[in-house]
C-alpha cells in the first residue's frame, strides 16, 4: 500500500510567511521612496525633464541583466547571504539622495543631476544583485503546489501595508509638498525597510554551494534554458506585459498635466486606490491560479486588463477626474494582481525545474530587466518629442499620451495572443 502524497497548505510553510512579513517592511520602504509615484514626483519637485525621467527609472529594470553573469557568483556566496547583503546596502545608497538638492544649490543643476543618477544606477544595481539571490532562494521554502497562493498572500500584504504608507504620504503632503516631505519618506521609509532585512536572516535555506564557480559554463546553461519552448513563449508575452507598463508608469505625470492639473496628495491617492484593489483581488487570484493554472490566469488578466489604458485616456477633467480617477485604478489594482499572481505561478511554479532555478531565475530576470529598461527609456524621450512637436488629429493636437496609452493596450492583447497560442502547460 502506498502512502498518499502529502497535501501542502500554505499556512503550514513558516519560512514563507516570515517572508511575508518581512516584505511588508520592504513595501513601506518602496512605497514611500522607489516603488510608487512618490518617486515620480521627487523627480519632478527636482525638475528634472521628461527624458531625464525616463532614464533613471530604466535604471531598475536594466540593472536586472546583472543576473546573467552574477547568480553563479551568488550561488557560491550564499543566495540568502547575497540577498540579505544587497538589500541592506541599497538602502544607505538611497539615503545619499538627501543631498541631491544641496549639490544642486551648490554646483548647479546638470551636477545635481549626475549626482542622482549615479545614486540610483547604484541603487538599482544593489536590488538587482539582491534579487538574483532571492528568487532561487525562493524555491526552497516556498513549493510549488501553494506558490499561487502564496505569491497572493505576498501581494496582499504589499498592497495592505503600501496602503498604509501612501496613506501617510497623503496626509504629510497635505500639508506641505515641500522637498523637506520628501525627504522624510526617504529617511523613515530607509529605517523601516531595514527590519525587513533583519527579518530575512531568520529564513532557513540559500546556503552556499561548494561547487566551483564556472561562469562560462553557467551561462552556457542559461543560453540552454532559451531554448525551452514554453519558456521561450513565456519571456516574449512577459517581455510585451512588460513594455507595455512604460507608459502607465507615467501616469502620474499624465495627471498633473492638463486638463486634470491634479495636486500631489490627490496622485497618491490614486496610487493607493491601486493598492486597495490589489488587497480586493489577491487572494482570489491566487486561488484561481492554483486551480486552473497559471498561464490561464495570466491569459485572463491581460485581456482584461488591456482595457484600462484606453480608459484612462476618456477620463474627464472637472470634478468627477478624482472619484473616476480613484475607480480607475481600483478596478485596476486588482485586474493588475491576477496578472502579476499568474505570472509568478506559471514561471515558479509550472516552467522552472528545480534542479536548473538558478539558470531559469536568471535569464527571466535578465529578459524581464531589457523589456522594462526599454519602456521608460522610450517613453521619456518620446514624450519630449511629441511635446514639441504635438500630434495633431484634424486640426485639434492631441495629448502625448495619447499615442502611448494605445500602444500599451496593443502591447497587452499581443501578449495574451503569444500565450493563447500552442503550450504544454495550463
Amino acid at each position: 500500500m502506498t502512502n498518499p502524497a502529502p497535501t501542502y497548505r500554505l499556512r503550514d510553510h513558516r519560512s514563507a510567511w516570515l517572508t511575508i512579513l518581512a516584505g511588508g517592511f520592504n513595501a513601506f520602504f518602496g512605497s514611500l521612496t522607489f516603488g510608487s509615484s512618490v518617486l515620480i514626483l521627487y523627480f519632478m519637485k527636482l525638475e528634472l525633464p521628461m527624458d531625464k525621467i525616463g532614464r533613471l527609472l530604466s535604471f531598475f529594470p536594466f540593472a536586472g541583466v546583472v543576473a546573467v553573469v552574477l547568480s553563479p557568483m551568488a550561488a557560491r556566496f550564499g543566495f540568502k547571504r547575497t540577498f540579505c547583503l544587497f538589500y541592506g546596502i541599497r538602502k544607505f545608497v538611497l539615503l545619499s539622495t538627501l543631498a541631491t538638492p544641496a549639490i544642486m544649490e551648490r554646483f548647479g543643476f546638470d551636477a545635481g543631476v549626475a549626482y542622482v543618477t549615479v545614486v540610483i544606477l547604484l541603487f538599482a544595481l544593489c536590488r538587482a544583485i539582491a534579487e538574483t539571490g532571492y528568487y532561487p532562494w525562493s524555491l526552497e521554502f516556498v513549493p510549488g503546489s501553494v506558490r499561487g497562493r502564496y505569491s497572493a498572500a505576498n501581494n496582499l500584504a504589499y498592497a495592505l501595508v503600501g496602503l498604509g504608507a501612501l496613506a501617510l504620504a497623503t496626509l504629510a503632503l497635505r500639508q506641505s509638498s515641500e522637498m523637506s516631505t520628501f525627504h522624510g519618506f526617504i529617511g523613515g521609509g530607509t529605517a523601516v525597510g531595514f527590519v525587513g532585512v533583519v527579518l530575512h536572516a531568520f529564513v532557513p535555506g540559500g546556503g552556499p554551494t561548494n561547487r566551483p564557480v564556472r561562469v562560462g559554463l553557467y551561462v552556457r546553461k542559461m543560453l540552454a534554458a532559451f531554448g525551452h519552448r514554453e519558456f521561450q513563449r513565456f519571456l516574449l508575452a512577459v517581455g510585451l506585459l512588460t513594455l507595455s507598463a512604460g507608459p502607465m508608469s507615467f501616469l502620474p505625470v499624465y495627471l498633473s498635466t492638463d486638463p486634470f492639473r491634479l495636486p500631489a496628495e490627490h496622485i497618491v491617492l490614486i496610487s493607493m486606490g491601486g493598492l486597495a484593489g490589489s488587497i480586493a483581488g489577491s487572494l482570489t487570484w491566487g486561488r484561481i491560479a492554483d486551480r486552473i493554472g497559471g498561464r490561464r490566469t495570466q491569459i485572463t488578466g491581460l485581456l482584461i486588463g488591456s482595457a484600462f489604458p484606453i480608459l484612462w485616456l476618456l477620463l474627464p477633467g472637472g470634478g468627477l477626474c478624482l472619484p473616476m480617477a480613484l475607480t480607475l485604478a481600483l478596478a485596476g489594482g486588482a485586474v493588475g494582481v491576477g496578472t502579476a499572481v499568474g505570472s509568478q505561478k506559471h514561471l515558479f511554479g509550472q516552467l522552472v525545474p528545480p534542479r536548473r532555478r538558478a539558470e531559469f531565475s536568471s535569464a527571466w530576470y535578465a529578459s524581464v530587466g531589457l523589456a522594462g529598461g526599454t519602456g521608460p527609456l522610450i517613453v521619456g524621450h518620446l514624450l519630449v518629442a511629441l511635446e514639441r512637436n504635438p500630434l495633431t488629429l484634424g486640426s485639434e493636437p492631441t495629448s502625448p499620451f495619447a499615442m502611448l496609452f494605445l500602444v500599451t493596450t496593443a502591447l497587452q492583447l499581443l501578449a495574451a495572443g503569444v500565450l493563447i497560442g500552442k503550450r504544454q502547460t495550463k
